[in-house]
């Protein structure tokens, strides 16, 4: 219930540590009711003053703000304050002692382009580090803890993975679910995680091991990443550019709320940024399409994802 009903945007570290007056200029007005913000990125960077000793250890830390300010500030104008955790991505932990995945030639196995993936089965992951991060965001005040990047890699030579710490027959999406019952139990906080769009929309976890239905039986909130340009040039050409992005939206929620029954929050990210118009078109329309086509699907709030321009614009399209 905490969750429901939230209209986000979305801001960076480096977005807030420069132009913090006006992301508090924008959130003051009605269009949103909170933020997200990297609270640890996807170079495996903290962005915030962390005291989490491992953390501390790897030199993840290199903050860009004070937490407690943030939350501070954004509580005072009655707003949300969601953080964005980016989990199994993580090019800092990749260099700590038996986190990485292995490769089948030896070595760590480095995906593409050149990205660096931990080990989903390692207990350690939960105990060293994602418990006391948990512990210590929930201390510092957030409203909402977001996951992101839980799965395992889809790009690069995947086959070549070797988990050194799978010591059961786990599924990929079984192996997922241990991780989050892990993090549930550290917190009273709502928790989200979010998931391909098509993950989202079909209970295909295959490799990766993004599960919705199993996701869900954990978390609070379920975001599917519904960005147009990302479901490929052909999908939806039975429809006119100017009805694509509503039906896209209306069959992506629609699904995805089947699924949940009522049991977590469909929240989407949906697309700020510009990227394939002459698809899907983009400004005043596009957005309120996205927004409306949730909705009636039965999505509950939304995210816009883009870089903070892109947030202005969607409001002051919408507003107006």
């Amino acid at each position: 219930q905490n969750a429901a009903n939230q209209r986000l945007l979305y801001t960076s570290g480096f977005n807030w540590n420069k132009r913090q007056a006006a992301v508090l200029k924008e959130l003051r007005t009605d269009f949103w009711t909170g933020l997200v913000i990297d609270v640890k990125d996807d170079n495996g960077i903290l962005r915030y003053d962390s005291e989490v000793p491992v953390a501390k250890a790897i030199g993840a830390v290199r903050p860009l703000y004070k937490l407690a300010d943030v939350v501070e500030k954004v509580h005072a104008i009655g707003k949300r304050v969601v953080v964005r955790l980016v989990v199994f991505k993580d090019p800092k932990l990749f260099e700590r002692e038996g986190y990485a995945i292995r490769d089948a030639g030896g070595g760590k196995w480095v995906g593409v382009p050149g990205e660096r993936w931990i080990d989903p089965y390692n207990p350690n992951l939960l105990s060293e580090y994602y418990v006391p991060l948990v512990k210590e965001l929930t201390a510092r005040g957030v409203d909402e803890i977001q996951l992101d990047y839980i799965r395992f890699p889809s790009d690069g030579a995947v086959g070549r993975c070797r988990y050194s710490h799978k010591t059961t027959d786990y599924y990929a999406s079984e192996a997922l679910e241990n991780f989050l019952v892990g993090v549930r139990g550290a917190t009273h906080l709502p928790i989200g995680a979010d998931i391909y769009g098509y993950n989202g929309m079909y209970r295909v976890p295959g490799a990766i091991g993004q599960d919705l239905e199993v996701y869900g039986r954990v978390l609070d909130v379920i975001s599917p990443m519904h960005y147009s340009s990302h479901f490929g040039d052909e999908y939806m050409r039975e429809y006119p550019q100017s009805e694509r992005a509503y039906q896209l939206l209306l069959l992506a929620l629609s699904r995805g709320v089947y699924y949940a029954q009522g049991e977590f929050v469909m929240r989407p990210w949906i697309q700020a940024f510009p990227m394939k118009n002459s698809l899907w078109g983009y400004g005043k329309k596009y957005f309120a399409d996205q927004i409306k086509g949730s909705a009636d699907g039965g999505g509950d709030g939304f995210m816009f994802w883009g870089k903070f321009e892109h947030m202005t614009l969607v409001r002051e399209t919408q507003t107006k």
